[in-house]
């Protein structure tokens, strides 16, 4: 993830709402050069940060929104999977007295 995870929100997000490619080389640039290596970090930027490095408000903030949906989803996901209850994933059943490594007669 990392660095990675951020050029790709940016790069998404910011072309989803009409930024230029290179206009968003040169944001990712700079928030690669001033350490927001993660999607959580690119949250923290205050507007007197974004202003002084140059990256719209608006994107973050739309960076964030996406961010924030992203994690809604795999959280959900995740509890959703730990609430299944073992045995119903659709493999194989047991019939009562027998085992699983019974061999019919």
């Amino acid at each position: 993830t990392g660095q990675g995870e951020v050029r790709a929100l940016v790069q998404s997000v910011g072309e989803s709402a009409g930024y230029g490619a290179e206009e968003l080389e040169a944001i990712i640039s700079r928030l690669e050069s001033n350490l927001y290596d993660s999607c959580d970090s690119l949250v923290d930027i205050g507007e007197a940060t974004a202003q002084a490095l140059g990256i719209p408000q608006r994107l973050l903030r739309l960076c964030s929104t996406q961010h924030l949906r992203l994690s809604v989803a795999k959280a959900v996901a995740r509890a959703s999977a730990a609430a299944t209850p073992r045995g119903c994933g659709g493999g194989p059943t047991q019939s009562p007295g027998r085992s699983a490594t019974s061999v019919p007669p």
